[in-house]
């Protein structure tokens, strides 16, 4: 049996090389060090002779660790140089979630959303990508090499979606936008909050109407969206008396009668993703 001080565990073999762990077990297993199984993984006799053990813990339960002169091998040596990127990580790059920074890529064709999460496309492959399983729930996802990020559309994707949100943070005009305010799926919008809201939903995937009238008799209010999957209606707060008067009067209304109604304030839209991924979920919408 190894000392145990000079042995270290998968994960964190991936933190001290800055690998995604789950491109390490994927690579361990293509060169079979390890194998899948029921309850984890396993040492096959190659992965023993390179050093790997087991080890126990209460939380973990059995896990493999390996000695620390592994982080030289050349097979982690080469994975170092050729280190994927997942969604979070380059969601970080551009300010962006990694639901953002998925629809993205679905958008440009490199992915596609199912029930079994994010799938590769041909395209993707061909920009490198490379298709994993979640090992907690079996979700599909995908992460890709550094060089995706030189393709003009996925960059010009993930920038406007990172200015636009510089807009509303910062408050200073870019070349980036023109006075018609005019979202990706060509609706037009009197200010950044709106187009920033019209966008999220498009590439959400999420069906909607602009300045749609309350479904009452005679009624004239409207909201700025209405999402007809569930019914919602989504209106951006403004500012002043006048402003806050008719909010109150919007929202009287609903509440007379039974209308869905989810009022966004400004310090809710660098949070978007968060508080629209929420309220659609409470209204029966589950989104990737």
């Amino acid at each position: 049996m190894s000392d145990s001080a000079s042995m270290i565990s998968t994960s964190a073999i991936a933190k001290s090389l800055e690998l995604p762990l789950q491109q390490l077990f994927s690579t361990l297993k293509d060169y079979e060090w390890i194998r899948k199984v029921d309850d984890g993984w396993a040492l096959t006799a190659k992965g023993e002779f390179e050093g790997g053990e087991y080890r126990h813990s209460r939380k973990y339960g059995r896990y493999i660790v390996w000695p620390e002169s592994v982080l030289e091998h050349p097979l982690l040596l080469g994975l170092e140089s050729n280190r994927l990127l997942s969604a979070q990580v380059l969601g970080k790059r551009f300010g962006l979630t990694a639901r953002e920074v998925n629809r993205v890529f679905d958008e440009c064709g490199l992915l596609r959303r199912d029930f079994n999460g994010w799938q590769l496309t041909e395209r993707g492959l061909v920009h490198g990508g490379i298709q994993y399983d979640a090992d907690h729930s079996g979700m599909a996802y995908a992460m890709w090499p550094e060089s995706v990020l030189d393709w003009p559309p996925l960059q010009r994707g993930l920038v406007y979606w990172q200015q636009l949100l510089q807009q509303l943070t910062q408050g200073a005009a870019t070349d980036l936008f023109s006075s018609e305010w005019r979202s990706p799926d060509g609706h037009l919008h009197t200010d950044a909050a709106r187009l920033l809201v019209c966008h999220w939903l498009y590439m959400a995937g999420v069906n909607h109407a602009l300045g749609r009238a309350l479904p009452l008799d005679g009624a004239e209010r409207a909201a700025d969206f209405y999402l007809p999957v569930c019914g919602l209606y989504l209106q951006i707060a403004g500012e002043g008396a006048g402003a806050a008067r008719d909010e109150l009067a919007l929202r009287n209304l609903c509440e007379q009668h039974d209308i869905p109604l989810v009022i966004l304030r400004g310090d809710d839209l660098p949070r978007l993703d968060e508080i629209l991924t929420r309220a659609l979920r409470r209204f029966g919408v589950a989104l990737l």
